[in-house]
């Protein structure tokens, strides 16, 4: 299983709300954020992904679940139930 928009979504939710959830607490966590993306390829679909899951966690959002459907060998799909807030 592959949880890595969990952890973008967790660190980042980490970052600002269990800190004192100030302007400048969202702003280092998205810049920490921007650039670790930026040493990847920022224009990537996991990239992409990577950074909404980020913003979803500095929002207060929570990922509760990941479902995998393996479609074939190379692709899935993954439903992510989104809760919290």
């Amino acid at each position: 299983m592959n949880c890595d928009n969990f952890f973008h979504c967790q660190g980042n939710y980490d970052a600002v709300h269990l800190c004192e959830k100030t302007a400048n607490d969202i702003r280092i966590a998205k810049k920490i954020s921007d650039c670790r993306e930026e040493l990847q390829d920022p224009s990537s679909t996991d990239s992409q992904a990577d950074q909404r899951a980020n913003k979803f966690g500095r929002d207060g959002g929570v990922l509760v679940q990941y479902i995998h459907i393996w479609v074939d060998r190379n692709s899935t799909i993954l439903l992510i139930v989104q809760g919290g807030k």
